[in-house]
């Protein structure tokens, strides 16, 4: 019983730990993201926008969109893959100059989303937001999950075995 309960606490552990260190990898990718984008950013009328590449609009599990410091979308390729949906109260912290990410789900996909905002020239012109998929964390977690589900009985089963043997010596 002292057994199951510390490969339970220990199986809880390392789930969580893994979790936490996932999604923060996945936070890191993003910020990652939004900083290239970034660099990228191109403005037309005076408004914020992005030029990417018909390849990189929307092929992968990702999107980009920028708003301007009105709050209107100035690009947007989640269109292309599904409407992402638009956090406006994350919009407005993005454009009082704070960072934020978000879980959202686009087309029944789970993605992490980050904005940002967008400063030229000391002044703050727009939000910048980059979303990607967390379907690797999710696939991680669900094959912890199975190798716990195997090893948990099995590890019970063995040593159970081995101390019954001891046990009748």
């Amino acid at each position: 019983m002292i057994l199951a309960a510390i490969l339970a606490a220990f199986s809880a552990g390392v789930d969580i730990a893994l979790r936490e260190r996932l999604n923060q990898n996945l936070d890191d990718s993003i910020d990652n993201r939004l900083e290239v984008l970034q660099a990228t950013v191109e403005y037309s009328g005076g408004q914020p926008t992005l030029d990417l590449p018909v390849e990189e609009a929307g092929e992968r599990e990702d999107f980009a969109r920028v708003f301007g410091a009105d709050g209107e979308v100035t690009f947007d390729n989640t269109a292309e893959v599904s409407p992402a949906p638009i956090d406006e109260d994350a919009v407005e912290v993005a454009l009082a100059g704070e960072t934020t990410t978000r879980t959202v789900t686009v087309a029944g996909e789970i993605m992490r989303a980050g904005i940002t905002p967008i400063v030229r020239d000391g002044a703050i012109t727009g939000a910048l937001e980059a979303g990607m998929a967390d379907d690797d964390v999710t696939e991680t977690l669900q094959s912890l999950l199975l190798i716990i589900a195997v090893a948990y009985p099995l590890t019970l089963g063995v040593a159970s075995a081995g101390g019954a043997f001891l046990a009748g010596r």
